[in-house]
């Protein structure tokens, strides 16, 4: 398989969708009548796992969402932190990227085509009626505490918690997936009062048919009944979304503390017309849409694949800015050297890089409080730096009391430093994508044939960097691509999507019990 699973990749998912669109239904029936049982019809929602946080959606319809919760478990950050170095190493990828910031073309393409895999097919579902269950307005389900920096620190720690790490049994897996799964109970049901017994689960991208086995045991024990099987983040951030037409190739990209992939789909979005709720087209749209399919019919095909793309995790940007900080000030390593705490410091110069690109500190809180607000749409600063009308050139790191010896000179962190740390990322995040985008084009022999790009753009993040990600496509792919996603305020996508196939599933349930319904009076 590509990233997620054991050596048959999707094969196993494409035939769990198909039974969740076609026998799902069937799965009991009632002896005496010899019809199936549908009583127990699935509430519309789905559960990410993210790699940082966990989120629950509701389905309104296939395009409008309710957020439900927004959790954070610092145990499973750890637990994912780790499965996720571990199947960095296992893949052996650290000889593809080794100490560089990107890779030479030809090594991305031998250690894709390795990987690579047809990942979807068409799933043959039932047209349906719309059916709108929910009429209260979506609340926002989001949380903050301010000015934590113990929270920075706790993120630190779990970055090179994985380098001295013991191996993880998948009781200890299981067990922290159930009580993740308790808390989003919990928490669903204090924040909207929603029950939560059923969901549509997403998992990161590189779990094996092991872990996603383990997943549904978890949510299983928790009381949360679910489909035959856990799906992938990337495929479920486009997968049927009817703001993407009918057949328009995909490019996802999964970015964040601790992990960054790439996934190509060369056939996603929703149906054109399919279902209640999918966005109407007007004829000039279907028109252009006609013309866009004629034209993909005379240019290369693209391939579907995926690379983890570890080395563009946020963690290397504050690595190197930590690294420019000592550069600057050498009297960091004497302290270091005498027992000074590496991770407070690289805790500062996170928080400092925040304040430098005004961004709101109580990100690294977000899932541990719930509330009924957007927090995102504001700024807030720390009390030693009232927001000014411009940004500021430096922030001084405060390290009187993680000095050891002597008086902290006045460690700052520059403004400038931070631009040329993301313009160097940008620039060798771009080269990679665009590396990878030639990777998933098909080999042609005629060098009239037109080399496809892709039709839509998919970012997701549960950082503050998707600017930066969506820089580095624009780089790669120029700027005419639409890109959906990118910051903070799409957290939910992932969550969404898992409620969006909820939704298919129960009316493909509701539809199927009406026609039984109707064959039963007709006999009668």
């Amino acid at each position: 398989m590509f990233l997620p699973c054991g050596s048959n990749a999707f094969a196993w998912v494409v035939i769990g969708l198909l039974l969740l669109f076609r026998t799902a239904a069937t799965s009991e029936i009632n002896s005496s009548a010899g019809f199936c049982d549908y009583s127990n019809i699935n509430e519309p929602i789905g559960i990410d796992l993210g790699y940082q946080l966990i989120g629950a959606s509701y389905a309104n319809s296939t395009n409008t969402f309710t957020p439900l919760a927004l959790v954070r478990d610092d145990e499973y950050v750890s637990v994912i932190v780790q499965l996720a170095s571990e199947h960095f190493d296992r893949a052996n990828l650290k000889k593809l990227y080794g100490d560089r910031d990107g890779s030479l073309y030809g090594q991305l393409k031998v250690i894709i085509a390795e990987f690579a895999v047809k990942l979807t097919a068409r799933i043959p579902y039932i047209d349906h009626p719309y059916v709108d269950l929910v009429t209260s307005t979506a609340r926002q389900i989001y949380s903050s505490v301010s000015r934590q920096i113990g929270q920075l620190v706790n993120t630190v720690l779990r970055w090179r918690l994985q380098e001295d790490s013991a191996p993880l049994t998948l009781a200890e897996v299981e067990e922290t997936f159930t009580r993740v799964f308790d808390d989003l109970i919990a928490s669903t049901l204090t924040d909207t009062g929603t029950k939560l017994t059923f969901a549509v689960i997403a998992i990161p991208d590189f779990f094996n048919e092991t872990l996603a086995t383990t997943v549904l045991e978890a949510s299983r024990k928790a009381g949360i009944e679910t489909v035959a099987r856990a799906i992938p983040r990337t495929l479920l951030a486009h997968f049927e979304n009817p703001t993407i037409p009918e057949g328009d190739s995909v490019l996802v990209l999964d970015q964040g503390i601790h992990h960054c992939v790439v996934r190509a789909f060369s056939e996603g979005g929703g149906r054109a017309g399919s279902g209640s709720g999918r966005r109407k087209r007007s004829w000039a749209q279907i028109a252009k849409q006609k013309k866009r399919k004629n034209a993909a019919q005379k240019r290369a095909t693209l391939r579907d694949g995926g690379l983890p793309l570890d080395p563009w995790r946020s963690q290397v940007l504050h690595q190197r800015l930590l690294a420019a900080v000592k550069r600057v000030n050498p009297k960091l390593e004497t302290q270091l050297e005498i027992g000074a705490d590496e991770n407070i410091l690289m805790a500062m110069v996170v928080r400092a890089r925040m304040l430098l690109k005004k961004q709101d500190l109580r990100v690294v809180s977000m899932g541990t409080e719930s509330r009924s607000a957007d927090f995102y749409t504001t700024i807030e600063h720390d009390d030693d730096y009232p927001e000014q009308d411009g940004y500021l050139d430096e922030v001084p790191l405060h390290l009187d009391d993680w000095w050891v010896d002597g008086k902290d000179p006045g460690v700052k962190l520059t403004r400038e430093m931070v631009l040329r740390t993301d313009e160097d990322y940008v620039k060798s995040l771009g080269n990679t994508i665009a590396m990878f985008v030639r990777a998933m084009q098909d080999d042609s022999d005629d060098p009239a044939t037109e080399q496809p790009t892709f039709d839509q753009v998919v970012i997701l993040t549960e950082w503050i960097d998707g600017d930066l990600i969506r820089r580095a496509v624009r780089k790669a792919m120029g700027n005419d691509v639409p890109i959906i996603g990118g910051s903070l305020r799409d957290i939910t996508m992932v969550a969404d999507g898992a409620a969006r196939m909820a939704l298919i599933r129960r009316q493909n349930l509701l539809r199927l019990r009406g026609e039984e319904s109707g064959f039963a009076h007709d006999e009668l």
